[in-house]
């Protein structure tokens, strides 16, 4: 599996006293300084955005504790933050990523902003996102403006996923992306279509996956210690090739060949197995959306279930394949549409949402809605 966060005892470090920030009230914590700041979008009445924002602040002061205790002391903001869910409006002051989930803005005080939109589709885990961008937050709150410039997005991007834990989350999205079409024609055949060595390009979102993998190189490599002092070396302005060189006794050119061998190894276990049984699982699975589409209900509900039988003998068969929850996402939604007045299809049902619910990420918002529409 991709590595995720790893969880170490760090020394304790008081946070820095604020006074009160403008723009605002400022709640004061153990923690130190942050602001709410009112929605004004047009979600607002959704469930989901509501209960967002009820439980905003708590889940702030868990995510600061999650990241302080995997990267250290040194992976705390010490400025105010506000904490800022709005609509991803192209024309909104301090919208920077209209298509993006989050952004982290920085002046006197550190802005995190999420995309109301995102969140209420389930598209996005809110947790993961704090975390992420917390990260973010910390090293440039450490390294002031430009020195945070000079570390390379593959870096700073790599690290925010690692300590966030979504390692398989952006495999999934690859996976996603790139691994198959409508109808279940395989696109990708080779990782290597996808995966390039580091600073090979130019970075977007399609280079997130090779950004946590060359991290996880590290820690695959050097141990979890490793990644934590690469990441310390990093905020106190140690150049990064060579906190890279100090960390892990490789130059450059040896650490771009092994992220990059490590990389290709680990996609290519995850990606590849049993992608033709997925591909053919979900090219059943739209055949019988499009059926339904045209009023055929014997015909959707045959093709429902056969690709549910499809789908189960991928998860039996790649158990820890980075499809497995996309699988059972819609393995749950075949028997929903298929037979949910089958027992035996609901009691499955179950079991996949109860295991979706079990993990962190978006797939898990999905599940919750699918087990209320099974419970109606």
């Amino acid at each position: 599996m991709v590595p995720q966060l790893v969880s170490m005892p760090c020394a304790a470090e008081p946070f820095d006293e604020f006074e009160e920030a403008p723009g605002g009230a400022v709640t004061t914590s153990a923690g130190g300084a942050f602001e709410l700041r009112p929605y004004e979008g047009r979600l607002g009445k959704r469930r989901q955005l509501r209960e967002l924002l009820q439980t905003l602040e708590a889940r702030f002061l868990e995510s600061r504790e999650r990241i302080s205790n995997a990267f250290g002391p040194l992976c705390r903001v010490r400025k105010p933050v506000i904490l800022w869910v709005h609509d991803a409006h192209p024309r909104l002051p301090g919208c920077r990523k209209p298509d993006g989930w989050a952004e982290a803005l920085h002046d006197e005080q550190t802005t995190l902003g999420f995309h109301a939109e995102h969140f209420v589709n389930g598209d996005a885990d809110l947790d993961l996102e704090l975390d992420h961008e917390l990260i973010h937050a910390a090293m440039r709150d450490r390294l002031g403006k430009l020195a945070y410039r000079k570390v390379p997005h593959w870096l700073r991007e790599g690290l925010a996923l690692y300590g966030a834990g979504q390692g398989d989350e952006r495999l999934s999205h690859l996976a996603a992306g790139y691994g198959t079409s409508e109808d279940g024609d395989l696109v990708v055949k080779d990782p290597k279509d996808v995966i390039r060595p580091l600073e090979s390009r130019k970075h977007s979102l399609a280079s997130y996956a090779e950004d946590v993998l060359a991290v996880g190189a590290i820690e695959h490599e050097f141990g979890p210690e490793a990644v934590v002092l690469l990441y310390e070396r990093v905020v106190r302005g140690v150049p990064y090739r060579k906190a890279i060189e100090a960390v892990t006794g490789l130059g450059w050119k040896r650490f771009r060949a092994l992220a990059y061998g490590y990389s290709l190894a680990v996609a290519r276990r995850m990606l590849l197995p049993g992608r033709a049984t997925y591909a053919s699982a979900l090219g059943l699975y739209n055949r019988a959306r499009r059926a339904a589409t045209q009023r055929q209900a014997a015909e959707a509900k045959r093709l429902y279930l056969k690709a549910a039988d499809r789908f189960e003998d991928f998860l039996d068969r790649h158990p820890e394949s980075v499809y497995r929850r996309q699988a059972l996402l819609l393995l749950a939604r075949c028997w929903l549409r298929g037979d949910a007045a089958d027992p035996l299809g609901a009691d499955r049902v179950r079991e996949c949402l109860r295991e979706l619910l079990a993990e962190r990420g978006p797939f898990r918002r999905q599940a919750r809605e699918l087990g209320g529409r099974l419970e109606k």
